[in-house]
């Protein structure tokens, strides 16, 4: 094969479908089929008009692709993958006789048998009518795209990566070492034993969507608190160690009789209870079983960690990956050990991030990489003002072109107004990193109830994040921890906690995006210019979305999205647009 110039890498069928375009090793374009479509998360689709972005940034044929990678091992589900799911029903999970699991495990095997990928990739890219031969499609192991998302975009030469997830193939945890641009697997854990799966039967318990409101558990965990009785329950569920070696009863979700839910059985309800129902009251109980979920995945991860800092060759440097790395409290509890010196975890930690994984694991292959962290988060579709404006212009609306818009926002923001913030390319991954976020003053003690109950319309309970000056972290942090993605849930002192409320969960934990002048200088100078009018380096941040909804990705969505909100202000290009005329 000769030197990839340009790798298309994608992620279809599963969880967050995407796609990545490299030249040269470096991204160009990058992109979620969510943002698309417009259908939250896509489960099980294509990643069809993420493809076709990232191939039209270019000006790309399918001709002029030198390779296709795929983040799953298709290869696998032909033989070695039925064997192995033989050899667990045989000593683990006899009870997957229900006709139900057979039928779900036999779906699953078919999915991914490599011949079916490789016709609905060609479908993907005739629906797109994308010209051109069929470039040579590989299959990458998904654990593997897991650790060499991370890996590669950290920046460190040496470090150990822990990727935790529901499964991927047949592992559900492992543990890699990756030195001088090459990846070793040290260890895996194996189906049923998965941590991801866990905490997504609790999350279906409780009344929420898994796969989806894992978040609504984590923030929930700490309205809860501990109960014995509960804890007693909860050890039948999951097992572990002092090593961090854990088994999870699998009796409890696929194994078991499901009745009423997708993933948790009818054995989990014997154990736990009335599951809840998602319009029903959330009580003390439900809370306390949050805690407990939270509890025991923070207890099992710390071990796990711990333990793998004993190497010899471990240096501090951890990354981290999978969807349970966007379990943002469990991130600041491994930040805060004492054996971790630098704690990374990229903007795509989910499987969004397995199509930049695939693809730059395949072309380390067979080249030198270079890390170049300014390619990421913003990697998305970006428009012109004059797109913009003639946007405006047909919607017949009410705007000003400002000569200065993050001065003008910033104003706003301590006017205590709410701003939605459209700028520049869209950033990838599940965060709002400063290019589709709704603003807000972090002072103002009632603002985190008002965006939920008037703009986003979701649990008042649901904290929200800060994006705070790198400069300024010391001021609110004792962490020295870079967190430029917004990952981890740190511990804030108590002066800080108090001086932007809004930004504050019941814990005293904040989910913070330190952020640097050179990261986007446009969202700095925001940030910047609002601290000189409220002496606060800081600014409460979340996604440009309403409920259950993407981020917004087009200008229009942007449009409809303020128009069919409470939102004060949306700040588009250089254009401020309000819904009164004299506000202009």
């Amino acid at each position: 094969m000769k030197i990839p110039k340009y790798i298309l890498g994608i992620n279809g069928l599963g969880v967050a479908p995407s796609a990545c375009l490299l030249k040269n090793g470096q991204v160009v374009a990058m992109a979620e089929e969510e943002r698309f479509n417009r259908l939250k998360n896509s489960f099980g689709l294509m990643p069809s008009l993420a493809s076709k972005y990232c191939l039209d940034f270019e000006n790309l044929n399918l001709s002029d692709i030198d390779a296709i990678t795929f983040s799953w091992d298709c290869n696998f589900y032909k033989y070695k993958m039925p064997l192995f799911l033989l050899q667990q029903y045989l000593f683990r999970s006899p009870t997957i006789q229900n006709s139900t699991n057979i039928s779900k495990v036999l779906s699953e095997l078919i999915k991914y048998q490599k011949g079916n990928v490789e016709r609905l990739i060609k479908e993907m890219f005739a629906t797109q009518f994308l010209k051109g031969p069929l470039p040579p499609i590989y299959f990458v192991e998904h654990h593997v795209s897991h650790a060499s998302s991370s890996y590669f975009t950290s920046g460190f030469k040496d470090a150990y990566i822990l990727v935790l997830d529901g499964s991927g193939e047949n592992k559900t945890t492992s543990i890699w070492k990756g030195e001088n641009n090459k990846l070793k697997e040290i260890k895996s854990y194996k189906i049923p034993d998965s941590l991801g799966w866990f905490y997504q039967c609790i999350t279906e318990f409780l009344g929420f969507t898994p796969n989806s409101h894992e978040g609504k558990t984590m923030a929930l965990a700490a309205y809860g608190e501990e109960d014995l009785t509960l804890l007693n329950k909860f050890n039948q569920i999951i097992h572990f160690d002092d090593e961090g070696n854990y088994r999870f009863n699998v009796k409890f979700a696929f194994g078991g009789n499901r009745v009423n839910g997708n993933i948790y059985s009818k054995e989990l309800e014997n154990l736990l209870g009335k599951p809840r129902h998602p319009s029903e009251e959330i009580t003390q109980y439900h809370k306390n079983i949050a805690f407990q979920a939270q509890k025991f995945l923070e207890i099992i991860v710390l071990k796990i960690v711990k333990n793998l800092s004993k190497n010899n060759d471990f240096n501090g440097n951890l990354c981290l990956a999978g969807g349970i790395a966007l379990n943002c409290k469990l991130l600041g509890e491994i930040e805060n050990l004492n054996e971790i010196k630098n704690l990374f975890v990229p903007p795509f930690p989910n499987d969004a991030g397995t199509s930049y994984g695939a693809a730059i694991f395949k072309y380390t292959e067979q080249n030198s990489f270079i890390f170049e962290p300014l390619s990421l988060p913003y990697c998305g579709p970006t428009f012109t003002d004059n797109e913009i404006e003639t946007l405006l212009i047909s919607y017949k609306v009410s705007y000003s072109k400002v000569s200065d818009i993050s001065k003008e926002v910033a104003k706003l923001l301590s006017e205590n107004k709410i701003v939605a913030w459209y700028q520049g390319r869209m950033e990838i991954g599940a965060r709002a990193l400063g290019a589709r976020s709704i603003l807000a003053n972090p002072l103002q003690e009632n603002a985190r109830e008002i965006i939920n109950k008037r703009i986003k319309h979701r649990e008042n309970w649901r904290p929200f994040a800060a994006a705070i000056l790198k400069e300024d972290q010391n001021e609110f942090t004792a962490s020295p921890n870079m967190s430029p993605y917004m990952g981890i849930a740190f511990k804030f002192n108590c002066e800080s906690a108090n001086l932007i409320p809004a930004a504050i969960h019941i814990d005293n934990t904040c989910r913070a995006q330190f952020i640097q002048e050179k990261d986007n200088p446009l969202f700095w100078a925001l940030i910047k210019h609002f601290k000189e009018l409220t002496g606060v380096g800081a600014i409460l941040n979340t996604s440009f979305n309403g409920n259950e909804e993407p981020i917004v990705c087009s200008p229009k969505e942007a449009l409809r999205s303020f128009l069919v909100s409470n939102l004060d202000y949306l700040a588009m290009g250089s254009y401020l647009i309000s819904k009164n005329k004299e506000d202009e």
